[in-house]
Protein backbone atom coordinates (compact mmCIF):
# COMPACT_ATOMS: atom_id res chain seq x y z
CA UNK A 1 0.00 0.00 0.00
CA UNK A 2 1.33 3.28 -0.86
CA UNK A 3 0.80 6.02 1.54
CA UNK A 4 2.95 8.82 -0.14
CA UNK A 5 1.38 12.31 -0.01
CA UNK A 6 1.12 12.34 -3.62
CA UNK A 7 -0.90 8.86 -3.98
CA UNK A 8 -3.56 9.69 -1.28
CA UNK A 9 -4.42 13.48 -2.91
CA UNK A 10 -4.48 11.94 -5.98
CA UNK A 11 -7.19 9.63 -4.47
CA UNK A 12 -8.96 12.20 -2.41
CA UNK A 13 -8.96 14.73 -5.27
CA UNK A 14 -10.59 11.87 -7.78
CA UNK A 15 -13.33 11.46 -5.27
CA UNK A 16 -13.90 14.82 -4.49
CA UNK A 17 -14.63 15.28 -7.95
CA UNK A 18 -16.50 12.27 -9.25
CA UNK A 19 -18.62 12.90 -6.29
CA UNK A 20 -18.94 16.90 -6.77
CA UNK A 21 -18.89 17.85 -10.70
CA UNK A 22 -18.66 21.43 -9.66
CA UNK A 23 -15.10 20.59 -8.65
CA UNK A 24 -14.28 18.50 -11.60
CA UNK A 25 -12.25 21.53 -13.01
CA UNK A 26 -10.24 22.41 -9.96
CA UNK A 27 -9.13 18.13 -9.44
CA UNK A 28 -5.31 19.39 -10.50
CA UNK A 29 -5.61 22.21 -7.68
CA UNK A 30 -7.13 20.53 -4.94
CA UNK A 31 -4.51 17.64 -5.67
CA UNK A 32 -1.69 19.87 -5.26
CA UNK A 33 -3.04 21.88 -1.96
CA UNK A 34 -3.84 17.99 -0.14
CA UNK A 35 -0.57 17.36 -1.07
CA UNK A 36 1.20 19.86 0.69
CA UNK A 37 -1.56 19.32 3.59
CA UNK A 38 -0.40 15.78 3.83
CA UNK A 39 3.15 16.20 3.33
CA UNK A 40 3.00 18.99 5.65
CA UNK A 41 1.34 16.60 8.42
CA UNK A 42 3.46 13.62 7.92
CA UNK A 43 6.72 15.97 8.37
CA UNK A 44 4.89 17.41 11.56
CA UNK A 45 3.75 14.20 13.01
CA UNK A 46 7.76 12.49 12.50
CA UNK A 47 9.31 15.71 13.67
CA UNK A 48 7.51 15.58 16.86
CA UNK A 49 6.98 11.88 17.47
CA UNK A 50 11.16 11.62 17.09
CA UNK A 51 11.70 15.42 18.95
CA UNK A 52 9.58 14.03 21.94
CA UNK A 53 11.56 10.24 21.57
CA UNK A 54 14.96 12.22 21.86
CA UNK A 55 13.31 14.89 24.87
CA UNK A 56 13.96 18.00 22.76
CA UNK A 57 10.54 18.27 22.24
CA UNK A 58 10.38 21.80 22.82
CA UNK A 59 13.16 22.51 20.79
CA UNK A 60 11.50 20.92 17.51
CA UNK A 61 8.73 23.14 17.79
CA UNK A 62 10.46 26.27 18.07
CA UNK A 63 12.54 24.69 14.94
CA UNK A 64 9.92 23.74 12.71
CA UNK A 65 7.94 27.55 13.35
CA UNK A 66 11.22 29.17 12.59
CA UNK A 67 11.82 27.15 9.74
CA UNK A 68 8.74 27.71 8.36
CA UNK A 69 8.75 31.62 8.70
CA UNK A 70 11.97 31.44 6.84
CA UNK A 71 11.04 29.12 4.38
CA UNK A 72 7.50 30.78 3.22
CA UNK A 73 10.15 34.60 2.07
CA UNK A 74 13.17 32.35 1.20
CA UNK A 75 11.35 29.12 -0.76
CA UNK A 76 13.70 26.64 0.59
CA UNK A 77 16.08 24.08 -1.04
CA UNK A 78 14.37 21.79 -3.70
CA UNK A 79 14.47 18.21 -4.40
CA UNK A 80 13.12 16.03 -7.21
CA UNK A 81 12.29 13.34 -4.76
CA UNK A 82 9.73 13.77 -1.78
CA UNK A 83 11.21 11.38 0.28
CA UNK A 84 15.29 13.39 -0.14
CA UNK A 85 12.71 16.43 0.81
CA UNK A 86 11.42 14.94 3.48
CA UNK A 87 14.30 13.31 4.80
CA UNK A 88 16.65 16.47 4.30
CA UNK A 89 14.15 18.64 6.09
CA UNK A 90 13.21 16.03 9.02
CA UNK A 91 17.37 15.81 9.90
CA UNK A 92 17.59 19.68 9.85
CA UNK A 93 15.26 20.16 11.85
CA UNK A 94 16.23 17.58 14.62
CA UNK A 95 19.85 18.39 14.30
CA UNK A 96 18.56 22.53 15.17
CA UNK A 97 16.77 21.45 17.85
CA UNK A 98 19.08 18.81 19.59
CA UNK A 99 22.04 21.23 19.09
CA UNK A 100 20.24 24.46 20.26
CA UNK A 101 19.64 21.84 23.42
CA UNK A 102 22.84 20.66 23.93
CA UNK A 103 24.62 24.23 22.69
CA UNK A 104 21.99 26.63 23.19
CA UNK A 105 21.67 29.45 26.03
CA UNK A 106 20.20 28.20 28.96
CA UNK A 107 17.25 31.66 29.32
CA UNK A 108 16.10 30.47 25.96
CA UNK A 109 15.19 26.72 27.13
CA UNK A 110 13.39 28.48 30.08
CA UNK A 111 11.77 30.58 27.74
CA UNK A 112 10.33 27.44 25.40
CA UNK A 113 9.43 25.53 28.47
CA UNK A 114 7.36 28.29 29.54
CA UNK A 115 5.11 27.24 26.74
CA UNK A 116 4.75 24.07 26.72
Amino acid sequence: MNISPNTISHHLANYVAKHNLKYKNEQDRIRYGLEWVISGLYQFLSVVLIGYFFNVISFTIVALLTGALLRMFSGGIHFKKYIKCYLYSTVTILLTAIISNNYGNPEIFIATNFFW
